[in-house]
C-alpha cells in the first residue's frame, strides 16, 4: 500500500470523480481519492492489484510524483510506503 499526497487547488471534481478519472490512466492498481474537506488536497491510496505486484505499485507512485501535470494535478509527493 501507499499514499500519494496531492494539490487540487481549484479543481472541482468530486473523490469519486478523481478516483475514476485516475482509475482509467493507471493500470495495476487499485485506488481510492480522499479529498480533504478544505477541498485544496486530497491522498490518493493506491494498493497493487491482484494480478500485478508491488512493482507496479511502485512505478505508479513515482509516475504520479515524477509528472503530476499528465494527471491533471498541481503536485504530488509521497507520503509513506509499505509493500503489498
Amino acid at each position: 500500500m501507499a499514499a500519494v499526497y496531492v494539490e487540487l487547488r481549484g479543481d472541482k471534481r468530486t473523490a469519486a470523480e478523481w478516483t475514476a478519472h485516475l482509475t482509467d490512466q493507471l493500470d495495476g492498481v487499485d485506488l481510492e481519492v480522499v479529498i480533504e474537506p478544505a477541498g485544496d488536497r486530497a491522498a490518493i491510496v493506491l494498493t497493487a492489484s491482484r494480478d500485478f505486484g508491488p512493482a507496479a505499485l511502485e512505478h505508479t507512485v513515482d509516475r504520479l510524483i515524477s509528472d503530476p501535470h499528465s494527471f491533471g494535478l498541481l503536485d504530488a509527493a509521497r507520503t509513506q510506503r509499505a509493500s503489498d
